[in-house]
């Protein structure tokens, strides 16, 4: 007879590898706990003591193809982005003395920030057309001003959707086939 403890479920492992060290390292000698796996049953062995841990050796520098995007954070000219391309030919460095180099240099938000003339630059380096960037700055241009005005209608919402409630309602109350003078009788 097996004990109570073999009866219990044996979820407390979080993937197959742990779930498989935790019956490898019980005793399956005996027939009965044998038979007991046997018959698909589970249980609950003793716990794995795992030490987590976390690093990084080196950092690796793809450089991706420029695309135009959709993206309009940008205050004017054609937006730019990376496509699923990048040159194979990788620069891989040691992770500390990647940083050691860099140390002090972070930039800000404003630095980060590619100018209007300088996005039209890699754009036509990229290949692009001058028309094609045109477009997509005034495609751009029109996708922020719906967005601007998207979010200025937003406060007159509540008040719309009580309108919509009450004709909704009315039109309840007009029997089908019938007109509004109907109402006024």
């Amino acid at each position: 007879i097996l004990s109570d403890r073999l009866l219990k479920g044996c979820l407390k492992v979080r993937t197959q590898r742990d779930s498989l060290a935790r019956i490898s390292r019980t005793n399956m000698t005996s027939s009965s706990t044998r038979q007991h796996f046997k018959h698909g049953h589970s249980c609950e062995l003793p716990p794995v003591i795992e030490k987590k841990m976390t690093s990084f050796g080196t950092v690796e520098f793809r450089e991706y193809e420029r695309r135009i995007s959709d993206n309009i954070s940008m205050s004017c000219g054609p937006p730019i982005g990376i496509g699923w391309r990048y040159d194979p030919k990788a620069i891989i460095l040691d992770l500390d003395l990647y940083e050691c180099g860099r140390e002090g240099s972070r930039r800000t938000k404003k630095e980060l920030a590619i100018p209007s003339l300088t996005r039209e630059d890699m754009l036509l380096e990229a290949g692009y057309s001058r028309s094609e960037i045109r477009l997509a700055a005034k495609r751009a241009r029109k996708d922020k001003e719906r967005r601007s005005a998207s979010f200025n209608q937003q406060k007159f919402d509540p008040f719309l959707e009580k309108v919509e409630t009450v004709k909704h309602g009315v039109k309840r109350m007009i029997p089908r086939g019938r007109s509004p003078d109907y109402l006024m009788q």
